[in-house]
């Protein structure tokens, strides 16, 4: 009687022999070669087939990545239009505030160490900005006018902690006559500040039309600075 041991990969906890007697192998023409054979076709089978979950899982893994990026995506665009419109009424808020002369909420406009540079002055920290409001109402400059904020394109940085802005404005007359007093535009530098966005600093400009050396005489008269 021949004895021949066949493993069955597949069966790994009760591992099978196969006792085939010389004359059963003799009948059936089953020779030791064939055996072999099978076992190695089995194992190849048993490859592919292990082959195939891993390819699934994979593809599992791949399909949650990419949906993953998806919403990491969606979250940060809409972080970032959030920012952009908490900014937009930030600068809003900036000329409510002089037209009220709430003074103290417009130097809360400002990181605390903020700087306003205007082609009159600059000035950096809230009392020295401060100041600059209150000697602006005192002078005069500010009666009967209202400010009103015009474009305004606002870039985020990547980190969420600061940003760029650049804006126009132009303020009119309310009293003596229909009148724009001047046109402008800023260059803002943002930052968040106590999870709040802040001017660091802001730039003034005034368009060639405005009477700047006249009001910059005016406001030396009244020694506003």
């Amino acid at each position: 009687m021949t004895r021949i041991k066949v493993d069955l990969p597949f069966m790994p906890t009760a591992k099978r022999k196969i006792k085939i007697k010389h004359e059963q192998i003799e009948q059936f023409n089953i020779k030791p070669r064939k055996i072999n054979i099978m076992k190695t076709t089995i194992s190849n089978l048993i490859l592919v087939f292990s082959s195939f979950l891993l390819m699934m899982s994979c593809n599992t893994d791949t399909k949650k990545n990419t949906v993953d990026i998806q919403a990491t995506i969606e979250n940060r665009q809409a972080q970032v239009q959030q920012d952009k419109n908490e900014i937009r009424e930030l600068l809003h808020s900036y000329f409510t505030y002089v037209d009220a002369r709430d003074n103290s909420n417009y130097v809360k406009t400002f990181a605390k160490n903020g700087t306003y540079e205007s082609p009159f002055a600059t000035v950096t920290g809230h009392s020295e900005i401060l100041k600059k409001i209150e000697r602006w109402h005192e002078s005069g400059i500010t009666n009967n006018k209202r400010h009103f904020a015009g474009t305004l394109n606002s870039t985020i940085s990547e980190d969420g902690l600061t940003a760029t802005s650049n804006s126009n404005f132009w303020v009119a007359e309310t009293k003596d006559a229909l009148t724009i007093i001047c046109t402008g535009y800023y260059e803002d530098t943002l930052v968040k500040e106590d999870g709040k966005w802040k001017l660091q600093y802001r730039k003034h400009y005034l368009d060639p039309s405005a009477p700047v050396s006249e009001w910059v005489k005016y406001f030396n008269s009244v020694d506003w600075r």
